[in-house]
This record gives structure tokens, sequence and C-alpha cells, in this order.
């Protein structure tokens, strides 16, 4: 939720900046710090994970 707020307050800040910094805050900024939201939000779990004691493997591939 605060990415998407920090998100909507950086487009409105472009937009008194003019249309087109607007429009790259909408289709720049934007998802990047989406995809950044997401990449924190997964390190910060599996982190708590490992905090308590889980352990997360890739299981060995069936041979076919």
């Amino acid at each position: 939720m605060p990415s998407r707020l920090l998100s909507a307050g950086l487009s409105l800040g472009m937009l008194h900046s003019g249309i087109s910094a607007g429009l790259y805050a909408r289709g720049v900024i934007a998802p990047v710090l989406t995809l950044a939201s997401v990449a924190v939000c997964a390190g910060w779990g599996w982190r708590c994970l490992r905090r308590d004691g889980v352990l997360l493997r890739r299981a060995p591939a069936l041979a076919l």
C-alpha cells in the first residue's frame, strides 16, 4: 500500500512538471516501484521464514 501512495504522489508531482513527465512517471516509474515492492516483500518473507526455522529448497528433478 505505501508503494501505491508513493507512485501516485510521484505521478501527481511529475504532472506539475508537464504532461510528458507525468506519462513517464506512469509508464516507467510506477512499474519499477511495483517490482521493487514485490522484491522487498519476498525478501522480508523469506527472512522471516528462515528466522522461524523454515528452510526452502528445490526438489531434485525427476528423471524420465
